[in-house]
């Protein structure tokens, strides 16, 4: 099992994606998308910060309650980023889809595994399925790159190990 560095570099992702036809959203990332969306509406609109820091940990209890077990398969996602750490491995990003930007990220991808060698025949911008898990943690329910309740809240980036992805068809 890889263990990810506590300080994770922090993407920030901002804009549309325009989606061609791709595969049917799996029931349980539409679940999860509208959960974090959900969230991020009541944060932007809640009227005071006393009020925006009751929802991080409500909505880590709604995660944590829908999926008891970190891992997904065949979610569908568009690759925002692919480039490389200092040490050689890869980093991958892909958005998730939704109102708001959600992204998971891995940013140990050992170069030569089998994701490794599929994520480098990837281009940006385009539409993958991928397996993987989501990195357990007792704040979020799942680790996010963002430590920040702005950030964590209304664009989370979540730690995530790629298990698989190829291209969208």
């Amino acid at each position: 099992m890889r263990v990810l560095p506590w300080c994770l570099p922090v993407f920030v992702f901002a804009g549309s994606i325009a989606f061609a036809q791709s595969p049917p959203i799996p029931d349980q990332q539409q679940k999860f998308v509208s959960i974090v969306d959900d969230f991020a509406g009541q944060y932007r609109t809640a009227p005071n910060d006393m009020a925006r820091g009751t929802l991080r940990p409500k909505r880590a209890k709604a995660l944590c309650g829908f999926m008891q077990n970190p891992q997904v398969n065949n979610w569908v996602g568009t690759v925002m980023r692919l480039d490389s750490a200092k040490d050689g491995a890869g980093v991958m990003a892909v958005l998730l889809g939704g109102k708001n930007v959600h992204a998971v990220l891995d940013v140990q991808i050992e170069p030569g595994s089998p994701v490794h060698d599929a994520a480098i025949q990837l281009k940006e911008k385009q539409r993958v399925v991928f397996s993987g898990e989501f990195v357990p943690d007792a704040k979020d329910c799942f680790f996010q790159a963002d430590s920040e309740d702005r950030g964590a809240m209304t664009g989370p980036g979540w730690a995530f190990i790629f298990s698989s992805v190829k291209p969208a068809e």
